[in-house]
């Protein structure tokens, strides 16, 4: 209870009244009454010592008044100058401490103290200047690279010193770079780490609260490029989804160098228009703020196959050939036949070579080929082939015509005509040719390839002859069998 409340309880209580002046300078230990006259003086506190700082934010300042004899409460002020004679805050408090709040940041300010009681207050203590701490300052990036981040911390109100910290974790459990100063290029960071940046202020009250931090991703992995549509003049792809990208960037040339670009700013790009005897080449890269990845592995699509040429037959026989394509750089080649000149109702295509069998004999077939990749197929013309006829196995004859011998090839049983082929038809289409030996009146060399049709000779002893089926120059094989005419009456 202060002083001044106790001698007015004194008073009540004893029915007295209180005289006599309250100086700072009197004090006495005891009190005097007489009659119903109370005289007494009271000593004021003594000036403390200048008061001291306790905790201290950027708005608020904590002050301690070190304590003094006598003094029942105490007067701290706070002014924005040493003169107290702006913005002065008055405060009293029990016990000589007390926290001002809503003060400016990054502020000086004047504080003063003095003890008081009943007999007044005393005298004011030094001077002492004091002030808050930086406001929050806020951290701001001024550039950024795969290697490297430059930062700038600010502070409202400006501030004394600075100190910028970066680490890999939100929580900044280990600092991994430190700068003592306003602005910072932090250099070698490591292109596959996140980092984090935060900052705080200091001046001669202390340190500001950190920043809230920013901070840059890692640098986004390789996409992997893949072709989602392909024909002869277009080509779709498509990077893949990679974590951390924000955006991607597709390249496509002519030239695996890339050299000359053309460049889609999208995850997928559908090119139209393209030349078909012309080779591709695409690849991608993700972004994000950190920058770039490395571009993914290259993709192409080779140019559409030269036409081939026509396909070569080779081991003809009469059922069958084997037809082969030329060979086209970058492409597979495939075979077909057909009865056609057309080439309607063909057959599969084959891989090259290929052997067909299974054919008719002395039929013409048409050969074509077609070379495919990745681009698409090119067909070329065709040709023709003519499969062997079949093989004569029936014994050749003669018959008489007047005074000649006439030989006849055959296919049928008529009287008019030797017998020839008992064991199957003519070819179709095919024609009958002779090779004969003669003995008699005469005597040739050897043996004579005449004319298909009848062959005739009018004096001869002996007669012996072969055939085989032809069209044009494709012959097949010689009959093995031969005929022979007994002698004529008159031959020696």
């Amino acid at each position: 209870m202060r002083l001044r409340n106790k001698l007015t309880l004194i008073s009540a209580v004893f029915g007295l009244s209180l005289v006599g002046g309250i100086t700072h300078a009197m004090w006495s230990d005891a009190v005097e009454f007489s009659g119903t006259t109370v005289n007494l003086s009271i000593r004021v506190p003594v000036a403390p010592s200048a008061p001291t700082p306790g905790e201290v934010s950027a708005s608020t300042i904590a002050v301690v008044c070190p304590a003094v004899p006598e003094a029942d409460y105490y007067e701290i002020q706070l002014a924005s100058d040493a003169e107290f004679s702006q913005n002065v805050l008055t405060v009293e408090t029990p016990n000589g401490e007390y926290t001002f709040t809503g003060l400016n940041p990054n502020t000086k300010y004047f504080v003063r103290c003095r003890g008081a009681n009943a007999g007044g207050a005393g005298a004011w203590s030094p001077v002492v200047e004091m002030g808050t701490k930086p406001a929050t300052p806020s951290i701001k990036q001024t550039s950024v690279t795969t290697t490297s981040w430059n930062l700038t911390c600010e502070a409202a109100g400006g501030a004394d010193g600075y100190v910028i910290e970066l680490a890999t974790t939100a929580n900044f459990a280990t600092i991994a770079h430190t700068a003592n100063q306003q602005s910072a290029n932090f250099t070698g960071l490591s292109a596959t780490s996140a980092y984090y940046g935060r900052c705080k202020a200091s001046n001669s009250a202390g340190s500001s609260d950190y920043s809230a931090y920013i901070s840059i991703p890692a640098l986004p992995a390789s996409p992997t490029l893949s072709t989602t549509a392909l024909s002869s003049t277009a080509w779709s792809v498509s990077a893949s989804t990679v974590a951390g990208a924000t955006s991607y960037i597709i390249d496509r040339a002519t030239s695996s160098a890339f050299t000359s670009v053309t460049t889609v700013n999208a995850q997928t790009a559908a090119w139209t228009g393209l030349t078909a005897s012309q080779a591709y080449y695409a690849r991608a890269r993700a972004e994000n703020s950190r920058g770039s990845s490395p571009y993914s592995t290259t993709l192409s699509i080779p140019a559409l196959p030269a036409t081939p040429g026509v396909p070569t037959a080779t081991n003809v026989t009469t059922t069958g050939f084997t037809a082969t394509c030329p060979d086209i750089a970058g492409a597979k080649t495939y075979v077909r036949y057909s009865t056609s000149s057309t080439m309607s109702n063909a057959s599969a295509w084959a891989t090259s070579p290929m052997t067909f069998s299974g054919l008719a004999s002395n039929s013409t077939y048409y050969i074509q080929c077609e070379a495919t990749n990745g681009r698409g197929t090119s067909v070329g013309s065709s040709a023709s082939v003519t499969t062997l006829v079949v093989a004569i196995t029936a014994t050749p004859g003669f018959k008489y015509y007047g005074t000649s011998t006439q030989l006849v090839c055959t296919d049928n049983n008529s009287d008019a005509y030797v017998v020839l082929a008992a064991s199957g038809s003519k070819p179709e289409g095919a024609e009958c040719g002779w090779e004969y030996q003669l003995r008699g009146y005469w005597d040739p060399n050897g043996y004579v390839n005449v004319a298909p049709g009848a062959m005739t000779h009018p004096l001869y002893c002996e007669f012996q002859a072969r055939a085989r089926w032809f069209i044009g120059t494709n012959f097949g094989p010689w009959s093995q069998l031969w005929g022979r005419y007994a002698p004529e009456p008159g031959c020696v």
